[in-house]
């Protein structure tokens, strides 16, 4: 079955994140390299081509070829997201991450100065919360390792995309990549949207097994 092997992060703070991921979430950090050239350009369909330039960092936690991979561009300059972003917007919105203890990333998290965007929820036996990660202003979900996702932690429990077309997307990870669809509640039900701060939104989704983590594609 095909596997969900990482997800790439563009960061303005590459150290901060690294920082984020190992010391709050108990990633191991795998170390990192410069890449630059038209290679580079190619593979991300930069146009800087020769000129393009760009760091990248790799974070590693207890599930064999997954991976946290972090990037910051100087060539061409990153942009942030823009004014007004939700995580209901068209794209890449959020991944969960889970961990054996949750009260102490809980903890972790308050002395890193990182606020949650809730309260923690019970869901299925373990508790989940939220947190936006400043460097790759991103939306990270800390799931407590429980019935659902046993652990060991850290591990990438899921990741999740915002789509127009809900079908083709079935199509194409379904169909073109292979994944078993599941219960879409397996993961997520209508009211945990509240999590990253969409309470009140209408959508559909669909979850697909992907290796050892889900892959969460929904339609708003």
């Amino acid at each position: 079955m095909p596997n969900l092997c990482q997800v790439a992060l563009c960061t303005a703070d590459l150290p901060g994140t690294a920082r984020t991921f190992v010391e709050v979430l108990g990633f191991a950090d795998a170390g990192g390299k410069p890449r630059w050239g038209a290679d580079a350009a190619r593979i991300q369909e930069l146009p800087t081509g020769d000129d393009t330039r760009c760091m990248m960092w790799w974070l590693v936690g207890q599930q064999e070829f997954v991976q946290i991979e972090l990037f910051h561009h100087t060539n061409p300059a990153q942009r942030p997201r823009r004014p007004g972003w939700r995580p209901n917007d068209l794209g890449w919105v959020r991944f969960g991450v889970v961990v054996d203890d949750f009260d102490r990333t809980l903890g972790r998290l308050r002395r890193a100065g990182l606020p949650t965007l809730t309260s923690p929820i019970p869901v299925a036996g373990a508790r989940r919360v939220c947190f936006r990660e400043p460097g790759a202003d991103a939306i990270v979900e800390v799931m407590e390792a429980g019935p659902r996702f046993p652990g060991p932690g850290p591990a990438l429990g899921y990741a999740a995309v915002s789509v127009a077309d809900l079908g083709s997307a079935r199509r194409c990870f379904g169909d073109a990549f292979g994944l078993a669809e599941i219960e879409p509640e397996a993961l997520h039900r209508p009211e945990h949207e509240a999590l990253w701060g969409l309470a009140d939104a209408q959508r559909t989704c669909a979850v697909f097994r992907a290796g050892g983590a889900l892959l969460e594609v929904t339609q708003y």
